[in-house]
């Protein structure tokens, strides 16, 4: 009796604009089972093209997955289940797996998502002051674009909680979807399939959740599991009073609150100031001043730490990523790590199973046939030492990129150009991406290197490419 093949399709749909949505097939002789990991583009509104795509998917699974996965709470991975609410609503789901972040029931992830929450209200308001009093147009533009992978800033889409609204609501929309089998998933978890028995195997990687680490910490700081972004936190409080003694100064308020006249926030005493505008300051700050010296002013450095807020708070939500891997067998993975950054990727290797062995990612990484490019191809969203960790000859990479958007709207670099080169060589060329399909300076379906490879499928809306275990 021969043994039935089994082939694992990957489907990255093309929509149109910076965003995750994948689609994955399993199938062994007439047994089919569909996992569908997260669903968003950046857009703020309603979105027909991400309306059409979950149509499709519909269409594809009869209505039915057997997995749905909500990686982390970003607006280009969640707004499609709000926007295609109706769809999803007609649809059945075996399991929807969150991340244990996502736990109402776990105490530490409540702790965590508590000082987060802080910090992005301060963030908030301090972007908010800085676009309203026009101090430097180039940070407004920077702190906007950042902001849009947290979602729905505008006042009127805001939670209760004055927070983003759009991955708020769709992680709830998941969590009623799920019902009973909602399943909020930790690292060393383990998913089989009855009917494919060791043949197809899910190992969850991350996030990490080390309480042993957390524990020894510094012992002073015992209201937050997250010392570094409390640090960060009290530094924006700093900012956000300084900001609001600026915009109470710019408009030449008679009465300035006390609790703004702090001058432990300020680098220097009250009579060593002077008043912007003033007569005083333009005779003294003359040379200062003028307009082809710009580069020796240095009146608005310390808004540098609005900036490093955003990034921290962006990379902080990143590495948040349920990230797994997909075994088939014993001899090929396929890496799915979300939006994962450093610490996400490098906990990993202290994963310990459910069943009490460690996790083999040097076997994981050997073994990897399809990765998952993560975060659009960001600089920050490979590790160096894992993506160098794998060297299967069969390797293929998906990126789900718009490269023109990113840099034209956006002003970022997607992909990273020394990432780019880099999973170019280490694939030979076979690298799939949304904007093109297959990579232009790659190598096309015609190419020997596919040789002994499904050939990649390219149609307007969706990239596919399967896998015979």
């Amino acid at each position: 009796m021969t043994t039935p093949k089994i082939y694992v399709t990957i489907r990255m749909y093309r929509l149109e604009n910076l965003g995750d949505c994948f689609l994955i097939k399993l199938k062994k002789d007439n047994i089919l089972k569909y996992i569908m990991i997260d669903c968003g583009t950046l857009k703020t509104s309603s979105d027909s093209r991400l309306i059409e795509v979950v149509q499709h998917i519909k269409s594809e699974t009869n209505g039915h997955l057997d997995i749905l996965i909500g990686t982390h709470q970003h607006q280009d991975h969640l707004s499609g289940f709000k926007w295609a609410k109706e769809l999803f609503d007609s649809m059945t789901f075996g399991e929807v797996w969150l991340s244990w972040l996502d736990n109402p029931d776990d105490n530490m992830a409540q702790s965590l998502g508590e000082g987060l929450s802080k910090a992005k209200k301060k963030f908030k308001e301090a972007k908010e002051l800085v676009n309203n009093l026009a101090i430097n147009t180039e940070m407004s533009d920077f702190l906007n674009h950042l902001s849009e992978f947290e979602g729905d800033y505008e006042n009127d889409l805001l939670n209760a909680d004055n927070e983003p609204k759009t991955p708020r609501e769709a992680t709830d929309m998941l969590r009623t979807w799920g019902g009973k089998n909602i399943k909020y998933k930790n690292p060393g978890d383990i998913k089989k399939f009855d009917d494919f028995g060791d043949d197809f195997k899910i190992y969850v990687l991350g996030p990490p959740k080390n309480y042993e680490s957390l524990s020894n910490m510094d012992p002073d700081n015992t209201e937050s599991y997250d010392h570094k972004l409390d640090r960060k936190s009290n530094n924006l409080g700093v900012m956000l009073t300084a900001l609001k003694m600026k915009k109470q100064l710019k408009t030449n308020a008679a009465y300035i609150d006390e609790d703004l006249k702090c001058e432990i926030n300020f680098p220097f005493e009250q009579n060593y100031s002077v008043k912007e505008g003033s007569n005083e300051e333009k005779i003294d700050f003359l040379e200062y001043n003028n307009e082809n010296k710009k580069w020796r002013i240095i009146s608005q450095e310390w808004l540098n730490e609005l900036s490093s807020m955003a990034l921290y708070l962006d990379s902080y939500t990143n590495n948040t990523s349920l990230a797994i891997a997909i075994e088939l067998g014993d001899s090929k993975v396929l890496l799915f790590p979300a939006d994962a950054q450093t610490g996400n990727w490098q906990s990993w290797d202290n994963v310990k199973l459910e069943n009490g062995e460690n996790i083999d990612m040097k076997k994981l990484y050997k073994n990897t046939v399809f990765y998952k490019v993560g975060h659009h191809g960001s600089h920050n969203g490979t590790l160096k030492a894992g993506l160098e960790a794998m060297t299967n000859k069969d390797l293929v990479a998906m990126i789900p990129a718009y490269e023109e958007i990113a840099l034209k709207n956006k002003k970022w670099i997607m992909p990273a150009k020394n990432l780019h080169k880099r999973l170019l060589e280490l694939t030979n060329g076979r690298v799939l991406r949304c904007d093109f399909g297959i990579d232009p300076n790659g190598s096309n379906e015609n190419n020997p290197v596919w040789l002994n490879l499904q050939k990649p499928i390219v149609t307007d809306m969706y990239i596919e490419y399967t896998i015979q275990a």
